[in-house]
């Protein structure tokens, strides 16, 4: 996995899913599904990572990605709406 750095990094998506059932992530998704991305960041890393949304975000959509401490491991994390 990716070491991200503590504050939040722009990034691009080029591509989510949605994933139905229940997020194995505490706080991620819902009871009916969570999606993951594809991202883009600014400095040109390509990562796969959850959403912190309900909704697949469509291609285009900025955001920033942020890791995420999830008891011994660290994830990624995309939120919709950061700045290009």
């Amino acid at each position: 996995m990716t070491a991200m750095p503590a504050a939040p990094s722009p990034a691009e998506v080029w591509g989510s899913t949605w994933v139905p059932g229940p997020s194995p992530i505490e706080g991620i998704g819902d009871d009916t599904g969570y999606s993951i991305a594809w991202v883009r960041t600014r400095d040109g890393r390509m990562l796969q990572v959850v959403v912190d949304d309900t909704t697949a975000p469509a291609p285009d959509v900025v955001g920033d990605v942020r890791a995420l401490a999830v008891g011994e491991e660290t994830i990624d994390v995309f939120t919709p709406g950061g700045q290009r």
